[in-house]
């Protein structure tokens, strides 16, 4: 099971990485997944993120491609806690 806090988000940037890695480009992925390939590159580049059905089809590839937990799905939090340089003395 993947669990995330709060203010985290699946890093689709490094899945897709780690599936390149692993010999799949982002057409390949396309057309074992049957998502459009333009739709694969925007999320990988930040710009969408997927419907929950399509995005379990790229992490189940992910699990079974990399030999990966779906406890381990890289994450990031877009929010990081602002530091006040002030603090800081």
């Amino acid at each position: 099971m993947i669990e995330l806090d709060s203010n985290e988000l699946i890093d689709w940037f490094r899945i897709f990485i780690d599936l390149d890695r692993a010999g799949l480009k982002l057409r390949v992925v396309s057309g074992r997944l049957n998502i459009p390939h333009s739709t694969l590159h925007g999320w990988k580049n930040y710009h969408t993120r997927p419907k929950f059905e399509e995005g379990m089809k790229v992490l189940e590839l992910w699990v079974t491609t990399t030999n990966k937990r779906f406890e381990r799905v890289p994450k990031y939090n877009p929010y990081k806690p602002f530091i006040n340089r002030s603090d800081r003395i």
